[in-house]
């Protein structure tokens, strides 16, 4: 259905509607500003200070797993080269890497 609405949409219409609504929904990135790994610390610094334990992030691609004041930073990496994954078992959220023993059919 999206897909659909944005062939009706010219090109530079859809990407400044992005653009607006991807910075606006991140304030730790700037428009026309790209986000280095520390915004993403910072970020989740300041999300671990409320009521939340943990946070995860993904957008970097970089495997990351960081104890910070107030809970545990994650960023996934990617599935193309790292191998990277979460899991939170109920008490703590951690950063696995697949291993191929862990297999389907294994």
């Amino acid at each position: 259905m999206a897909q659909r609405l944005f062939l009706w949409l010219h090109p530079d219409l859809g990407m400044w509607f992005f653009g607006s609504w991807h910075f606006t929904a991140k304030p730790q990135c700037h428009q026309r500003q790209s986000c280095r790994g520390i915004d993403y610390v910072r970020f989740a610094a300041e999300i671990l200070k409320g009521d939340s334990d943990g946070v995860v992030l993904g957008h970097a691609h970089r495997p990351m797993e960081l104890v910070l004041d107030g809970g545990t930073y994650i960023n996934l990496g990617d599935w193309i080269y790292h191998y990277t994954y979460a899991v939170h078992n109920g008490e703590r959220l951690a950063l696995l890497k697949w291993a191929e023993s862990e297999g389907v059919g294994k």
